[in-house]
């Protein structure tokens, strides 16, 4: 089957002296050239940026890419900037915390509910204000935060045995749900919530001793 070529169209064409009518070549690529480098300089910028967050927050800022991924595909840049400075806010508490040694005071308990409410509208933005009043209040109730820690860890202990009670510190603690099993592969393994409690206890029973708190590397529950 052929198909029937216009000579009009033939004549329209070979009758211009440019190569592709009606087009600037020139415009285009020296668009494409500007384009290139915004996108490069673009690029630049947003490695920039998230060198300049892992420094201020002392993490590897994670959700980083998707929050940059999302906002391209965004029709208003605010939404991304939003999300992105939360982020950012989020880290800068957790480095805060870590650094100020308020952790060392509280339960695994106490840490797992502060850090939910990194994730909540709740979380206050990171001004020198609300940080200053934050860790002052923390400071002036550090003794009351570590007594609620301490009941924490007690509230965990069993109670299934008669020589053990866990109101007291006595003569000795038992601590359950420390091994998990996995039928299927006849294996045992340390669970998560009996190391937790394990280094909650080593931290409390630190501190009341006068002792450091060892790092959580090699902290009982490390060892176990």
């Amino acid at each position: 089957m052929t198909t029937a070529i216009n000579p009009e169209v033939i004549c329209e064409f070979a009758s211009t002296s440019e190569v592709v009518p009606s087009i600037s070549i020139e415009n285009i690529l020296a668009r494409a050239a500007y384009a290139m480098t915004t996108f490069a300089d673009g690029l630049a910028k947003i490695r920039e940026a998230q060198k300049l967050m892992k420094e201020v927050t002392d993490e590897k800022m994670y959700g980083f890419h998707e929050i940059v991924r999302n906002g391209l595909g965004a029709s208003s840049d605010d939404a991304a900037i939003k999300r992105m400075k939360r982020n950012l806010d989020s880290g800068i508490w957790t480095r805060l915390m870590n650094e100020t040694g308020m952790k060392t005071l509280m339960s695994h308990q106490q840490i797992s509910d502060w850090e939910k409410q990194l994730d909540t509208p709740s979380m206050p933005e990171a001004t020198l204000e609300n940080i200053h009043a934050s860790f002052r209040a923390l400071h002036q109730d550090k003794g009351q935060i570590f007594e609620q820690g301490v009941t924490d860890v007690f509230k965990k202990l069993s109670w299934d045995y008669k020589t053990n009670c866990p109101c007291k510190i006595g003569k000795k603690i038992i601590v359950n749900c420390m091994v998990g099993s996995a039928s299927s592969k006849n294996c045992y393994y340390v669970t998560d919530e009996g190391r937790n409690k394990l280094n909650d206890l080593e931290k409390m029973m630190s501190i009341l001793d006068g002792r450091n708190v060892p790092d959580h590397r090699i902290a009982a529950g490390a060892q176990f």
